[in-house]
């Protein structure tokens, strides 16, 4: 088994059209057995020295809010700056274990022209959001962390209940990551009847439009905030401009009111919405 290591895997820099932005931070740790504890650190430097934005997380991601200045002094340190450079360290510890950390710079390491497409791609699409978008939750599936106790058969490394209420049929205690908060776009809606044993069978079958962040992946959960309706990623395919991801197009399908996944409690929004 390879040594365990984390990655980095986004740094995008947030262009609200508000007051407020931000820089969402997203990592992964190829290591699923143990439960990580993670430090996020920003520098303007990548030999440091780096300051300390978040000290012990266990989520997969951080957000790091920029306030917009009308002061010259701040506003040369704004994170908007087309001079600026911030690098983001992200550091993982465990009790008897090895520490390791990753540094990356803000944004996907294109060359400039590139990146000021992509900047003003998303920014497009940002202000689209504030007209035809509605507020969705997204809960990360755990694929890392401590094993559930209750339904996780360690001979075998199999699940023995779909439906367990400790790790919601993933294997891992809590299932899934706290909830990002972010608006998207909904698309076209398929509902198709099957026969089955037991009768027919509806499944609704939705097109999801979000940014590039966080990456979503097949089996996360989806919220559909205002009407509490939960969806299963079933497909997801990306826009890249030169390989690097632009926004995301999901398919979705709607969980029964009685699957096991809507026992999870959305924890309170704690910072800005990613629009």
């Amino acid at each position: 088994m390879p040594a365990p290591s984390l990655t980095i895997t986004r740094t995008t820099p947030i262009y609200h059209t508000l007051s407020v932005g931000g820089v969402f931070v997203q990592w992964h740790v190829n290591d699923p057995e143990t439960d990580y504890t993670f430090r996020v650190e920003r520098s303007e430097s990548y030999e440091g020295p780096f300051e300390i934005l978040v000290s012990a997380t266990t989520d997969f991601h951080a957000f790091d809010p920029h306030e917009i200045s009308s002061t010259l002094e701040e506003e040369a340190r704004n994170f908007l700056s087309l001079q600026r450079k911030n690098y983001y360290r992200v550091t993982a510890t465990a009790p008897g274990k090895a520490t390791f950390s990753d540094t990356k710079i803000l944004g996907d390491e294109l060359a400039r022209r590139q990146w000021l497409l992509k900047r003003k791609i998303l920014r497009d699409i940002t202000i689209g959001f504030k007209f035809n978008s509605i507020p969705f939750a997204i809960l990360k599936r755990k694929h890392a962390g401590t094993r559930c106790t209750a339904c996780f058969d360690p001979i075998s490394k199999s699940i023995l209940d779909s439906r367990c209420k400790t790790c919601l049929g993933t294997g891992y205690i809590t299932g899934y990551y706290a909830p990002v908060y972010v608006s998207a776009r909904k698309g076209v809606t398929n509902v198709t009847t099957t026969l089955a044993p037991q009768g027919k069978t509806e499944v609704n079958q939705v097109e999801l439009t979000v940014l590039d962040y966080p990456a979503v992946e097949v089996d996360d959960i989806i919220v559909e905030v205002r009407q509490g309706r939960r969806y299963l990623v079933k497909h997801v395919a990306r826009t890249e401009l030169r390989g690097v991801p632009v926004h995301q197009r999901l398919v979705m399908s709607e969980l029964a009111r009685d699957s096991v996944e809507y026992k999870i409690v959305l924890q309170p929004r704690t910072s800005p919405a990613l629009y």
